[in-house]
């Protein structure tokens, strides 16, 4: 591996149960992930990000949802059930979608959950999507960067603020050679192939996902465009493939030039987000009955464990554990807070 490969573990879907934010947790305390990704509609989310910050100095962001938990904003209501201003629940992934969307609506709430942490006086070091909901979308996508840019534009004078950045649209197996162990990865097949989607959107709204590598190209030129910057590359190849192979496979196979849409002048490094959902089982799960009350409690907040299951994010933990510094040296690993 190259001294400017520079990796940063990004675990998603943290604040939303003990089941998930323990493993994040210990692989934070461990070194082995340098970014979380924050729910702000969790109970308590921001408040233990904050410690998780102060302790460890972790890099810290904000997953956006529409998709997963209640809404935050009190006027976001076209994008819960039925429309319904009573029930704060979101839509889920199979019926969300931003165009669905009443007027402001969409920007409101997105503004409502960064308020959560600016409440908490927290930074936020970068933002990104659960379910790709909005980075897939035209209107997703705009209004998400037009809400960064107004945050930046808020902070800037605060002392130790950088710019925000945002997760890049591309994954890594779009783009490699193939046949290449990166391009067989289960989340493009999912997220990015377009499968999913013509099982769970109507047509009026699947003309309106983007699927494509020249999409997404243009997404990320957007982007860009608005000085808001991502890391080089995003790794997709860990999700649902946790194993010691994958992070073998990623240390060798990864590209090696800088991405050639990012204004990297005079910036010698190139970056690397890795994305990682964790959890612990333990042994007397099926006995246990405070994990068995948590359990139940994150099947309510919905499309976090019924679409990816609590074992392949255990095993992702534990491959994570054993094998990542095996793989990718500790000299490789950096927060969110690159230049």
């Amino acid at each position: 591996m190259l001294s400017n490969q520079k990796f940063i573990i990004v675990a998603d879907d943290y604040g939303v149960s003990p089941i998930i934010d323990e493993a994040i947790e210990n692989a934070v305390a461990n070194g082995i992930v340098t970014a979380v990704a924050v729910f702000a509609n969790g109970p308590d989310s921001i408040k233990k990000a904050k410690q998780l910050k102060e302790q460890y100095n972790v890099s810290i962001g904000i997953h956006f949802t529409i998709t997963s938990g209640d809404r935050v904003s009190e006027e976001s209501y076209s994008l819960s059930k039925r429309n319904s201003k009573k029930n704060k629940s979101f839509r889920g992934i199979g019926t969300q979608h931003p165009d669905k969307a009443k007027d402001n609506h969409l920007e409101l709430e997105l503004f409502a959950q960064i308020k959560k942490f600016e409440d908490e006086d927290l930074i936020i070091e970068f933002f990104s999507d659960h379910h790709g909901i909005l980075s897939n979308t035209f209107k997703g996508l705009i209004t998400m960067l037009n809400v960064i840019k107004k945050y930046n534009q808020k902070h800037k004078e605060k002392v130790g603020f950088k710019a925000a950045k945002i997760r890049n649209p591309i994954f890594v197996s779009q783009i490699v050679d193939k046949p290449n162990c990166l391009s067989h990865s289960n989340m493009y097949k999912i997220a990015r192939s377009g499968k999913i989607f013509r099982n769970i959107f109507r047509k009026k709204y699947l003309s309106k996902i983007s699927t494509t590598l020249d999409t997404l190209k243009a997404f990320l030129k957007i982007i860009y465009s608005e000085s808001i910057d991502t890391p080089d590359y995003f790794i997709d190849k860990f999700y649902d493939n946790a194993n010691e192979d994958s992070l073998k496979c990623i240390s060798v196979h990864v590209p090696q030039t800088k991405n050639e849409f990012r204004n990297s002048e005079g910036l010698t490094d190139i970056t690397y987000e890795l994305i990682v959902h964790l959890a612990t089982i333990p042994a007397n799960h099926e006995t246990n009955k405070e994990y068995q009350k948590e359990l139940t409690k994150l099947i309510r907040f919905r499309g976090v464990c019924d679409n990816y299951p609590l074992e392949q994010r255990d095993l992702e933990f534990k491959v994570l554990e054993s094998h990542l510094l095996t793989y990718i040296g500790k000299s490789n690993l950096i927060s969110y807070d690159f230049t």
